[in-house]
This record gives C-alpha cells, structure tokens and sequence, in this order.
C-alpha cells in the first residue's frame, strides 16, 4: 500500500495517555495530525488492529485486542469536518479509538490506508472527508473494507480445536511466512514457530488442556512481536509421535502427528467451518 507522511511538528492534534494501568498490553500514546488527516498510535506489545466504518454519524471505529486502556474514554476535538477523535475500553481486553466526521461528511473507505511500522506501532492514512449530494446513510451500516484491509496486513490465529486426526487453528489475514516444527531433546515438548501471524486476545498466552492423541496441554505464545513470531508448544508423552503443520488457504494450521497425511485432514475442513471451535470471538457489536 502507497504511503506517504510528513511530520509536521508545528500542526497536529496530539493526545498522550497520562494514567495507564500498570499491567501490560497498554495503549502508551496516540495523535491525530489535524492537518494530514492521519491517526498514529503505539501499542507496548504487538497488536492486530479490527476496523470498520460506522454511518450515522460516520466513524472509523478501530478496536486493538488484548489492549487495556482503564480510565475513562478519552476525547479530543478536532473542528472542520473531523468532528472528534476519543479512545475508551469497548471491553474488558479491548481498546477502541473512533474516528467521528461531522454531521453530513463521509469518505470513502477504500482510500483509508492501515501501515504497521512495526508491530506495536500503526499508522492510519483517512482521506479528505467530503459532503456528498447524498445523504451520508448511503454509507452502509458496518463496511468491511476497513477490517479486510487491516485483516490482510499479517496472519491472526483465531481460534484452536480438536479434531478427528489431530488440531486445527482457525485463521484470518494473511500467509504465515513459514512454519517449523522441532521436538526438544528430552521428547516432552513439541514446539511450533509461525513467522509472520500474530494471536487473537482468545488465543494470547493461553494453555489449553487437550488430553489427546498423547498431547496433554497445548500453549499459544507471541514469542516476538516484529517480526511477528506465534509459538505453539504441545505438551507431549515420550512415546508419543513427532508433529507437523501446515498453512490451509481455506482458513487455518492443519497441526497432525507424522504418520497422518494432511490429505485425511482437509476434508474435514468444510465441517469444521459449520462447527464451534475450541476457542471463538464473542462477536459482540457494541459501538462506543
């Protein structure tokens, strides 16, 4: 995605977050450049940003999971058509910052552009707003080009579930850039690296106990935040067979031991996506 930032320190709206929770996954600054139209903000960990586009009035509302803010909502008026930019806690593990044009502006969500200049630090590009000849409601209700947009910037594990043949992980996003598997020396741990993906907040430090196919528990770790680095450990018995993984395009990590053949997996697939998995996203559509 094009880009392209000036950092004019004699014109922006700057807001900087002075009583922060002391446990981390915090939100440590944020500001809106009033003259280029651009939000930049810094997470202390890594972290996937959702968005999405609100009419009514219109929002940019982007949602960091994992991220703890605490306090009250934040909000700082901007003037002209950027009516306001706030930041509050959506929920209990999740930060959210609106964007609110002013009544009668929109713009077009195809020219909003997400880049991550590394991972615990986005920067977000809006377009000019504009007031239309129609009314602003033509703007659907929740426009997804936003969350697809940021959602094919890097891989997010979603979700992990038991399968007939082993696991499988949900995904959203991108490609991992790769995966490895190795077992350590005394045979208990099974440890897989996933370059390039980074944890949902359902999945983030989590261990989950499995009891099966010889695997006790298994944990999902952001080991490294950029490169983002996933690490997935199988607690494991001795006897129990070497693992592998691999990257699916319809959606997820096939994880089998090494005598299944990841063909016996995939024709699961269209079932797993008509089944719950083990861990899953509350879906809520609480709007700030």
């Amino acid at each position: 995605m094009k880009f392209r930032w000036i950092l004019l320190f004699s014109s922006f709206v700057s807001v900087f977050m002075s009583s922060l929770p002391a446990q981390g996954r915090q939100l440590l600054f944020f500001h809106f450049d009033r003259s280029q139209n651009l939000l930049e903000f810094t997470t202390d960990v890594g972290v996937q940003p959702q968005a999405q586009l609100i009419a009514n009035p219109t929002r940019v509302v982007i949602d960091l999971p994992g991220i703890v803010l605490g306090g009250r909502t934040t909000k700082q008026q901007v003037g002209g058509a950027i009516r306001e930019v706030r930041v509050g806690q959506f929920q209990n593990q999740t930060t959210r910052i609106v964007i609110e044009l002013a009544p009668g502006y929109t713009l077009n969500p195809e020219e909003v552009i997400f880049r991550g200049m590394a991972a615990n630090q986005w920067i977000v590009q809006l377009p000019t707003p504009q007031m239309p000849d129609f009314s602003p409601t033509q703007v659907s209700p929740a426009d997804n080009t936003l969350g697809n947009q940021v959602a094919t910037a890097m891989l997010q594990l979603d979700s992990f579930q038991v399968t007939r043949d082993g696991f499988f992980i949900r995904t959203s996003g991108g490609q991992p850039e790769s995966i490895k598997a190795r077992r350590s020396r005394d045979r208990r741990r099974i440890e897989i690296e996933i370059l390039g993906a980074t944890l949902s907040q359902y999945l983030w430090e989590q261990e989950l106990e499995v009891n099966r196919y010889g695997v006790g528990q298994i944990r999902f770790a952001q080991i490294q935040d950029w490169p983002p680095v996933v690490r997935i450990t199988l607690n494991v018995t001795k006897d129990s067979p070497d693992w592998q993984a691999s990257f699916n395009r319809t959606g997820g990590i096939v994880v089998l031991p090494k005598e299944t053949t990841f063909s016996s997996q995939l024709n699961q697939l269209q079932q797993l996506n008509q089944s719950p998995p083990f861990m899953r996203s509350s879906g809520s559509r609480v709007i700030m």
